[in-house]
């Protein structure tokens, strides 16, 4: 079978940050309030876009421990694997892009956080959806 990936650039209050994303028609997910596509995206990779405060928040998740501020900022994603249940931490950029060729597409979606070890080769997961 063959892959495919496109190329994700996120903008936040950091600075940017440029992804190789896998394209998968399984990820269904999506952000529970407001319905739109969820991105599986490696912390690591998108340190310099967050700035280190979001990172260190993120990295470090904790409810209890998070400010008022902060909690604003971020949404729970529940999801279902075959690893189990839980719940990862989700931001929305304020510039989330795809770039498939030549052409760059303005996203709306939510990215949400998980180890660089479950993504393999690739820095995030994005269903087709959130590109079409």
């Amino acid at each position: 079978s063959s892959k495919r990936e496109v190329r994700l650039e996120f903008e936040g209050e950091g600075g940017a940050c440029v992804l190789r994303a896998l394209v998968d028609s399984g990820n269904l997910a999506t952000e529970p309030i407001s319905g739109k596509a969820v991105v599986f995206a490696s912390l690591d990779s998108c340190r310099a876009a967050l700035g280190e405060r979001i990172f260190e928040t993120i990295a470090n998740f904790s409810l209890e421990d998070m400010s008022k501020n902060m909690a604003l900022k971020l949404r729970l994603i529940p999801t279902k694997s075959v690893s189990g249940e839980s719940v990862l931490p989700a931001i929305k950029f304020k510039g989330a892009y795809a770039y498939t060729g030549k052409e760059r597409k303005a996203l709306d979606v939510w990215v949400a956080f998980v180890p660089q070890s479950s993504l393999g080769e690739y820095d995030a997961i994005i269903s087709d959806e959130a590109i079409i």
